[in-house]
């Protein structure tokens, strides 16, 4: 059947930004474009459609985003983590997101699964998941071979290549081990002790980028033997990297959670970037009276009264940088992790209702002292 030409509406958005008809067709039938919206014209003059507001601009970044031979999926989360003005549907934003944790997520954890026999069972006494000696060998070989293309630079660990020099890349190994099998497995595959010594282990290798203060650190074990003590579950927190947990995410989440999350991530990079020039700029030129002044002070502060944010200040560059060719496959991770704890989105916002304030003053104070950092890569 020979196909009917565009409808005044459609013709209008194809004047307006220069696509074709087969593009907004294929774009609608991938869920990247809502469609037009019909109306009645009154009584006895029918109906006509009209295309939702900005669906000029969503048009023209679908334009500039998609590329031939590559999945549109790329282009919907590039326009959902860069312009979050455009209205892009959710069912659209749903699929890229399922297709992001299927077939893009590179993480040592999915490294893990793929790798695994289906062989674990139930403790008979506690229900807890077991691990074959065969899925535990399994798990280490991953994490080794994973660990290997760490060391070479050709992946990352908390979005810092291993190769850097502040990472102490054999401590940091042996402690990942251990946590990938927990994540993978269940922290009580590995037991309370190995759980805490890895996490200290770890922490340690991360040198300047590690997550967690040794008050943090001797907390979390206080709390964690307390819930051992009493009877409670000692790890009650759910695998957040499997694939199973991530899917559920993308899928089930309130979309206006991951819109919610999308946002204050990237209030929390801008954030995450002002950090890392303020501590360039301290390691470089500790005497620069800008750092005397109250803006880094109130940041400092601040830093110090909110403890969770300390895991939002190492953002890597990508996600902290201007484009978002770099940075969409970073802040979708970052996005869809966030989604998998229900707790999380809550601490999220908290923290930056605690920045949201100084935000402009931060920004005015990265813009100055840019120019007093070293002209290095």
């Amino acid at each position: 059947m020979p196909r009917s030409g565009p409808s005044r509406e459609d013709a209008r958005l194809i004047a307006q930004t220069g696509v074709s008809l087969p593009q907004l067709e294929r774009w609608r039938t991938a869920g990247a474009l809502p469609r037009n919206e019909r109306h009645g014209r009154g009584r006895g003059h029918g109906s006509a459609s009209s295309a939702p507001v900005q669906t000029a601009e969503l048009v023209e970044a679908l334009d500039r985003y998609v590329q031939r031979g590559r999945p549109i999926h790329e282009a919907v989360l590039t326009i959902f983590c860069a312009h979050p003005d455009l209205p892009l549907p959710e069912a659209g934003v749903r699929a890229a997101l399922t297709w992001f944790v299927r077939d893009r997520a590179k993480g040592v954890a999915q490294v893990i699964e793929r790798s695994l026999p289906p062989e674990t069972g139930d403790d008979e006494t506690g229900g807890v998941k077991l691990m074959s000696q065969s899925s535990y060998d399994t798990t280490v070989d991953a994490v080794d071979e994973y660990t290997s293309r760490l060391r070479v630079g050709k992946n990352r660990i908390f979005q810092t290549p291993m190769w850097d020099p502040g990472i102490d890349t054999r401590r940091a190994e042996d402690a990942l081990q251990s946590l990938m099998i927990g994540i993978v497995h269940g922290m009580d595959a590995i037991g309370l002790d190995e759980y805490l010594h890895a996490t200290r282990e770890l922490s340690f290798a991360l040198g300047l980028r590690r997550q967690l203060t040794d008050h943090q650190l001797v907390k979390l074990e206080r709390q964690l033997r307390h819930r051992q003590v009493t009877g409670e579950p000692v790890f009650p927190w759910p695998a957040a990297h499997t694939t199973a947990a991530r899917l559920t995410a993308a899928q089930t989440a309130p979309f206006g959670t991951i819109r919610q999350v999308r946002d204050h991530l990237t209030i929390m990079a801008e954030v995450a970037a002002v950090n890392n020039v303020l501590r360039l700029l301290t390691h470089t030129n500790p005497d620069a009276p800008l750092l005397q002044e109250p803006v880094p002070q109130r940041f400092r502060e601040i830093c110090a009264a909110v403890p969770r944010a300390r895991p939002y200040l190492v953002f890597p560059p990508p996600i902290c940088a201007a484009q978002p060719t770099r940075a969409w496959q970073s802040m979708t991770s970052f996005i869809i992790t966030t989604c998998t704890q229900s707790m999380t989105p809550a601490i999220l916002a908290a923290v930056v209702t605690a920045f949201h304030p100084v935000l402009p003053d931060l920004r005015d104070l990265a813009m100055q002292a840019r120019p007093l950092l070293p002209k290095t890569r």
